[in-house]
């Protein structure tokens, strides 16, 4: 037996999974973009709205989410144990690309291909494919690199940056300041270097590695 709000939560969690409002997720099962609305799950004398199990179906069929994934959610069991997430992602080679992202970090863009990654992440993470060997030893070509350009990078993390001049770098951030950002190497010689912050688009952190 499950409650009420553990439904529409099971609900609004398989949107987040699929980088979705919740009227974008009704939108994609062919529904009436409002039907899964907050204010619609509660009527006007205060009686509970349940989702219709035709409308859970299409859910399910649109999303590729499975009744075991389902059942999981509703359970409340942890996300990332339970269900996967649909990352975008691209070679590094071809993230040189000026159109592959907003100013902001963000990928934009029809180069992307979707991936499905076996963990929760973030709506807005994406992944990098590293593509050669200059990474060495630390990752290699073939790699898939999980990142968030969402969440907030402290010094000790690993990152992507990207110059004004559309060069793509992993790198280690040491320090940061109004100013100047200090990174060093992700590899063991951990070189270090000095930018200016205006030569630098965006950095977003490294969330998880296939390594």
């Amino acid at each position: 037996m499950f409650t009420h709000s553990e439904i529409w939560a099971a609900l609004d969690k398989i949107a987040e999974k699929n980088r979705l409002s919740i009227s974008g997720l009704s939108k994609r099962a062919g529904l009436d973009p409002t039907s899964f609305n907050k204010s619609k799950r509660v009527t006007g004398n205060g009686r509970l709205r349940w989702p219709s199990t035709e409308s859970v179906s299409k859910v399910l069929a649109c999303t590729g989410t499975t009744v075991e994934e389902l059942a999981s959610l509703i359970a409340g069991r942890d996300p990332d144990e339970t269900i996967s997430s649909r990352l975008p992602m691209i070679s590094f080679q071809q993230a040189t690309a000026s159109t592959c992202f907003d100013d902001a970090g963000f990928p934009i863009g029809d180069a992307w291909k979707e991936i499905t990654f076996p963990y929760h992440v973030d709506r807005y993470a994406y992944a990098l494919e590293v593509s050669d060997d200059t990474l060495l030893p630390v990752y290699r070509r073939g790699d898939v690199l999980v990142i968030s350009p969402d969440v907030h990078v402290r010094p000790g993390d690993r990152i992507v940056t990207r110059s004004h001049e559309g060069a793509l770098s992993v790198a280690v951030l040491r320090s940061l300041t109004a100013n100047s950002i200090e990174f060093t190497t992700v590899s063991p010689s951990l070189e270090s270097w000095h930018v200016s912050s205006r030569d630098i688009d965006w950095m977003a952190r490294i969330v998880w590695a296939s390594q």
